[in-house]
């Protein structure tokens, strides 16, 4: 396990705002990690750097780079690795790969992808405020996101049900692993969202189920990513998440059935979904 801690070159991002302006600094930044904002742009952001500009251009850089150094200081970084040396070895996983200790603009909690030079990587993103809680949950999340889109060959992550599918495995991660009943507290605390919010989602559980896998077979545009695996802000009466929770669902059937996480972990995601149709 490798750590590449990226917050001296985001100090250097800060310091060049003043000369270059907040984006033409960002860019700069950002093409030191090429394979790393590559990944993100296409896979999250599903866009061009260029379409972020406005965003990009209100960023308090500087107020991000505190948050992170707060992290440093609270020894948050040294939990951070230790869990993940726990989880790969609870999946079993003995390849090596490199954690990215990051900063970004703030909103994203972690990222994986394939690696095209085969070097499995994951994205943490320090400029967040961390608790245990995100600890334990989201890095087992995107390490298990790591291992499986690695491990799979041509893993189509813009196919409707392979992003369903590994969302679920990733969303389920630290139940299995943590060995957690899976109730309203614990979905709601792997999907980062409000009780209320999930209660919903669990109340409209045979619906949604119906709803999101009837889009597999079909790929994942930006539109479908908005509507079932993004969010911003939580009003009206939108289903949040629902991919995330179907894939849960999903996962979940085939545990109770007697299946090993793991082993799902690295099961493609069509015949995930046949051994699914089968047990329902």
């Amino acid at each position: 396990m490798n750590i590449i801690h990226m917050i001296d070159d985001f100090q250097i991002l800060c310091e060049e705002i003043d000369e270059l302006g907040p984006f033409e600094a960002y860019k700069r930044y950002i093409s030191k990690y090429p394979e790393l904002f590559k990944g993100i742009l296409e896979g999250l952001y599903m866009t061009g750097v260029e379409s972020l500009k406005p965003m990009i251009e209100a960023i308090d850089f500087k107020r991000n780079l505190q948050i992170a150094k707060n992290n440093y200081e609270l020894a948050t970084v040294q939990r951070l690795i230790s869990i993940s040396k726990e989880v790969v070895s609870l999946l079993g996983y003995k390849e090596d790969f490199d954690i990215y200790l990051g900063l970004e603009l703030g909103n994203i909690a972690g990222f994986s992808a394939p690696s095209p030079k085969d070097r499995p990587f994951i994205y943490i993103g320090l400029d967040r405020e961390i608790d245990e809680t995100f600890l334990k949950f989201f890095i087992p999340h995107e390490l298990n996101h790591m291992i499986r889109v690695n491990m799979i060959k041509d893993i189509d992550l813009f196919d409707f049900m392979e992003r369903t599918v590994t969302e679920g495995l990733g969303s389920y991660s630290p139940i299995a692993l943590y060995n957690m009943e899976y109730k309203l507290d614990t979905i709601s605390a792997s999907l980062g969202l409000p009780n209320k919010v999930v209660a919903r989602l669990i109340d409209k559980r045979d619906f949604l189920i119906e709803k999101v896998t009837g889009e597999f077979g079909s790929p994942l545009n930006k539109e479908k990513m908005d509507e079932y695996f993004t969010w911003s802000k939580l009003d009206g009466d939108k289903y949040y998440l629902s991919g995330y929770y179907v894939g849960m669902e999903i996962v979940k059937t085939l545990i109770d059935r007697g299946y090993d996480f793991a082993h799902l972990t690295f099961m493609e995601s069509g015949e995930i979904w046949e051994r699914y149709k089968e047990e329902i």
